[in-house]
């Protein structure tokens, strides 16, 4: 799996963020792009990184871990700074694949970093691979028996990549929308990054021709249903639907003879 490195440093004490290097992001699915970013941050703070999409729609603050790897390895020798910090995040390719439409030249990311405040009804930080409600409900009820309402657990989804607090109503846990004791440090001034509109390998030309055929014929199947549904002035519904009172009897739309009506309605469907 590819692998394809771009190292972003945070100009210290400000919210400018700077690429140190000219890789550029590669749109294609089955790419991994790994951003690196190095800045003055404590490393107990919560950092997170977003995007803004070609078409101006943003892809979602989530979290970035820190780095295991050499900071000399990644970060160019004449920015190594000290009290600075390398996290680290790849992108997923089903992200990858929606941050950016084929044939785009940039987007733009941005990064904010928070520190989680000690709170009494913080019960801690957990985390689970599920992405269902009721299983991680039921997760947290057995690791916070004890829990009472107005309690909270701070929760991980490694699937989604998606970190926020589940608050404790007195029944079940609840997955809120943000951290309730995440207090704001700073967000860094968004910068754009250049996007390589990549020429699709042999398999992805036949998964793209596949995916192509696939849509096509349902655009088909469609256009059908429309005609069997009446969309655009074609033989309606209620024309046919009630044994009783319909002006028309698609039976006969259905079966082309010599009779001139069932002809007639043929031309409708």
């Amino acid at each position: 799996m590819l692998k394809n490195p771009i190292v972003i440093k945070k100009t210290s004490g400000t919210t400018t963020i700077t690429q140190l290097n000219s890789t550029n992001l590669t749109e294609l699915g089955s790419n991994v792009d790994v951003i690196y970013f190095y800045a003055d941050y404590a490393n107990t703070a919560v950092v997170k990184t977003a995007f803004v999409l070609s078409n101006g729609i943003h892809v979602p603050y989530r979290p970035i871990s820190i780095s295991t790897q050499n900071v000399n390895a990644i970060v160019p020798e004449g920015d190594i700074e000290e009290d600075y910090v390398l996290w680290e995040y790849s992108i997923p390719s089903a992200v990858l694949a929606n941050l950016v439409t084929r044939g785009s030249t940039v987007t733009q990311t941005a990064f904010k970093a928070s520190e989680i405040v000690e709170d009494t009804d913080d019960l801690g930080i957990y985390t689970t691979a599920s992405e269902v409600d009721a299983t991680v409900n039921a997760e947290l009820k057995v690791e916070y028996p004890t829990a009472v309402s107005g309690n909270w657990a701070n929760v991980y989804q490694t699937a989604s990549n998606t970190f926020v607090s589940w608050l404790f109503d007195g029944t079940d846990f609840v997955k809120q929308t943000d951290i309730l004791n995440e207090q704001l440090i700073s967000t860094t001034i968004p910068l754009s990054i250049a996007v390589n509109a990549t020429v699709s390998s042999a398999d992805e030309e036949i998964d793209i021709t596949v995916t192509e055929i696939v849509l096509q014929e349902l655009a088909e199947l469609w256009a059908q249903v429309d005609v069997l549904t009446g969309v655009g002035g074609a033989m309606l519904t209620e024309d046919y639907d009630t044994e009783g009172t319909a002006t028309k009897d698609v039976k006969y739309a259905r079966n082309l003879g010599t009779d001139g009506a069932s002809i007639s309605y043929a031309v409708q469907l």
